[in-house]
């Protein structure tokens, strides 16, 4: 399906000829030799600034996994990303060996995707003012054995590789999190991933397929709630607007709304989660690419972990049926999927939460007054 992406192309195919044109007038203006200068200046600066970060931490080692909830091909096992981060002086290595083997299934990810959400993790527990380029790399090591699920060797399958990032990311995080407590956050949502749709016609008679990303919330941190309904490690928020969706393809959006108690109970929350319901219009092929339908997160110095996402079709009928993270199938004309993206993690103490922040949840269809009850211990809302 071309011309579901052509655009996607162009705009990276014109971003780069109109950066490239860019870089060609500063050279010009300056002269290549001044702009080679100042490229290993931003490089060691980043290195210096990132180095000096580390210096301040204690020097030690900590640990942190997290499971997804299978590798797609052996769906009674879940997979382990495992991280061991060791600091000395102004240097850290982040060892990769504890991490399972490369899967036969899709959720291997290529090192250079592992390596950079992890420099996305330091530099969100250190100082985010840090300019993003390689010179981090110039204070860290990577011990990530190949043949692992964060280095696999051809001919692994890597189609589903963003869930296993945002795992990498989560506990790269969650383990520098106890290097500098001050910068430590709860970990956001598992769930993330994508749907396909795939229509023999869409409303333009053609074959077509509807694809979108499934997003999830940040947790809570030390400071404030989690951030709702965005897309983990990246922060952004991809979402196609419901009058498109309806416009391009033969489906119609029953439900795009918060998911009351998603979040993670705390004494700041994570972020509130987020329901979808399709109604498919003709009969189709639906591919859920989900992830952590089993495994979820976890929440952070006593904060509790949010609910699992999960897909349902059919769901309040005699019909109903969970969908697994992982799963093709063709669906009749008239069939409603239900997807519930989870919350974030909690910070802290639910019962430290300021009473008048659990009236606002509640007041705001955040929080039921069971929930808040049952875990904020506020019964006289």
């Amino acid at each position: 399906m071309p011309e579901v992406v052509i655009g996607d192309l162009r705009g990276q195919v014109g971003s780069t000829r109109l950066g490239a044109e860019r870089l060609c007038a500063l050279c010009d203006e300056y002269g290549a030799q001044i702009m080679h200068a100042a490229m290993e200046s931003l490089l060691e600066r980043t290195a210096s600034r990132v180095c000096s970060e580390f210096a301040r931490w204690p020097d030690g080692e900590n640990s942190a996994e997290a499971l997804l909830d299978h590798d797609g091909a052996d769906r009674s096992k879940p997979v382990c990303v495992k991280v061991i981060a060791r600091k000395a002086g102004d240097r850290l290595t982040l060892d990769f060996s504890g991490t399972d083997a490369q899967a036969k299934g899709p959720v291997n990810t290529p090192l250079p995707t592992a390596q950079a959400v992890s420099l996305l993790a330091i530099i969100a527990a250190s100082d985010p003012t840090i300019p993003m380029n390689s010179g981090v790399l110039d204070a860290v090591d990577f011990v990530m054995p190949p043949g692992t699920l964060v280095n696999p060797q051809f001919p692994a399958s890597v189609n589903h590789y963003f869930p296993t990032s945002h795992v990498v990311y989560t506990c790269v995080l969650a383990a520098l999190g106890k290097f500098n407590p001050a910068r430590a956050v709860a970990p956001a949502g598992f769930g993330t991933g994508a749907i396909a749709i795939g229509y023999t016609k869409g409303r333009a008679g053609k074959p077509t397929v509807q694809y979108e990303l499934m997003v999830t919330s940040l947790g809570g941190t030390s400071t404030h709630d989690g951030t709702s309904i965005v897309l983990p490690m990246n922060h952004f928020t991809p979402g196609t607007p419901v009058e498109i969706i309806e416009t391009e393809y033969p489906v119609m959006v029953r439900r795009y709304d918060i998911w009351r108690d998603s979040a993670g109970a705390g004494r700041h929350r994570g972020g509130i989660g987020n329901v979808r319901e399709y109604q498919l219009l003709v009969d189709c092929i639906l591919t859920a690419r989900t992830s952590n339908h089993r495994q979820g997160a976890w929440g952070l110095n006593g904060g509790k972990g949010p609910p699992l996402s999960c897909a349902v079709i059919n769901l309040d009928t005699p019909q109903a049926e969970e969908m697994d993270c992982m799963e093709t199938r063709w669906v009749p004309a008239g069939t409603v999927v239900r997807l519930e993206q989870t919350g974030g993690g909690g910070y802290g103490n639910p019962f430290e939460r300021l009473k008048k922040l659990v009236l606002q949840d509640v007041d705001d269809g955040y929080v039921s007054l069971e929930a808040a009850a049952a875990q904020y211990k506020i019964n006289d809302l």
